[in-house]
Parts: C-alpha cells; sequence; structure tokens
C-alpha cells in the first residue's frame, strides 16, 4: 500500500511515517520542510519506500478545511477502493519527541519533564 501522510516532517507525522515504513507501507512524506537530520538517518533503511516532498499544505485542497480534505480523501477511498484512515491527532508525544532544537515548542507533556520548562 502506498501511504500519504501530510505533515509528516513535523513530529507526529515522522511518527506516523516511521511506523508505516516498519509494517511495510510505501510512504510519501508530505510536509513544508524537509526530514529533520535528527531523522534522516534512521529513516535511511527505508529508502525504496519512502519519498518525502516538501511543498506548502495552503496550496492544496487543506486550504478549504481540514474537514473538506477528510471528505474528500474518503470519498476517493469509495471511488478507487483504497485502504484509507483519516486521523486528527491531538497532543501526542512519542520517541521522536527530544529536545533537539529543531521545533520551536515542545509539547505540553514534555515541557513538564524538563528540569528547565523549555517552552
Amino acid at each position: 500500500m502506498i501511504s500519504l501522510v501530510a505533515g509528516a516532517t513535523g513530529f507526529a507525522g515522522i511518527n506516523i511515517v516511521e511506523a508505516l515504513l516498519e509494517r511495510g507501507d510505501e510512504v510519501v512524506a508530505f510536509g513544508h520542510t524537509a526530514l529533520p537530520a535528527t531523522a534522516t538517518q534512521p529513516l535511511a533503511r527505508f529508502a525504496k519506500q519512502l519519498r518525502v516532498v516538501v511543498g506548502d499544505v495552503r496550496e492544496s485542497l487543506h486550504a478549504i478545511s481540514k474537514f473538506a480534505a477528510e471528505r474528500v480523501a474518503l470519498r476517493l477511498r469509495q471511488l478507487w477502493q483504497l485502504d484509507l484512515v483519516c486521523a486528527r491527532l491531538g497532543s501526542v508525544i512519542g520517541p521522536w519527541e527530544r529536545d533537539t532544537g529543531v521545533r520551536d515548542t515542545l509539547s505540553p507533556h514534555l515541557q513538564k519533564l524538563l528540569p528547565s520548562g523549555r517552552r
């Protein structure tokens, strides 16, 4: 299966991309930047399965709304018999969240765990 992950170069997106690659999917990782250096090396073993596309989601269906994009995706699932799930993620933490300076704002969960309380 080929999976498209929008927001793939952010914290939650990298986790989703990694999980999909590990289960054997081909992944198109769409994000506003390239993968952070901290993710490039660990995901290098999936080079044949992974395609990173840098772009601005505001130039796509997301400009209308997330809901509209979800409805389009669900309709395409029906028309093309795709294996598709739309998910809206809330506060998410996991193995990719590190205080590396790559992200400007850490999750509230990690902020509480850090002695400095970096925000």
